[in-house]
């Protein structure tokens, strides 16, 4: 008897695996708690980092850019109170 061995793609790709998963900007929104618009200011002003087009109308950005982002805001914060 033959073993049958089920193929199972990986439908991750290697930048995904290494910088955590690929989120969209209502989660962006919901964990930085501000809104859209001030989203893509910090975009423009170079203080968020640019989206991964997937699609025509699908943006996506990697969780390790939002974690970033969040730990830079904090130290700024922290710098000052300081």
């Amino acid at each position: 008897m033959t073993d049958i061995i089920k193929f199972q793609p990986d439908y991750e790709n290697r930048e995904t695996r290494r910088h955590g998963r690929a989120v969209d900007v209502d989660e962006i929104v919901s964990r930085c708690r501000f809104s859209k618009s001030k989203l893509y200011r910090e975009i423009k002003a170079g203080n968020f980092a640019k989206p991964m087009k997937l699609g025509y109308r699908m943006s996506r950005w990697l969780e390790s850019d939002i974690d970033d982002y969040l730990a830079k805001m904090d130290a700024s914060r922290q710098a000052v109170t300081a």
